[in-house]
């Protein structure tokens, strides 16, 4: 299960932040997690309530978005909802659909006091 080292690596990454901008509690985080990202969204949630634990992350709540992939036909160049990363575009057929969004994994952001 990747989505462990990624929830260290988001621990990791609010903790150097905090170095930067100090703050003595971190209430909550907000991450963003697209359907083609390759993270199961609650596979994360888990890991990170795991490895939060002596942390500055210790009491934070983490709000995790999945948002749906979208592409570009470039044949037709009409916008396409992806489930897949290889999709044919349901106006023309092609194979030709260019990802554009939702392979994302990023800290939208955190509030802390």
């Amino acid at each position: 299960m990747h989505e462990v080292s990624i929830a260290q690596n988001i621990v990791e990454i609010v903790t150097e932040t905090l170095r930067q901008h100090p703050a003595s509690v971190v209430r909550s985080v907000r991450i963003s997690a697209g359907r083609l990202s390759g993270v199961d969204g609650e596979a994360l949630r888990f890991a990170l309530d795991v490895v939060k634990d002596g942390t500055v992350l210790a009491d934070a709540d983490f709000e995790i978005e999945c948002p749906p992939a979208a592409g570009v036909c470039q044949n037709c160049g009409r916008e396409v909802e992806m489930a897949d990363i290889f999709v044919l575009c349901p106006h023309c057929g092609s194979t030709a659909v260019q990802l554009t969004s939702g392979d994302q994994l990023q800290i939208l952001d955190m509030e802390v006091e």
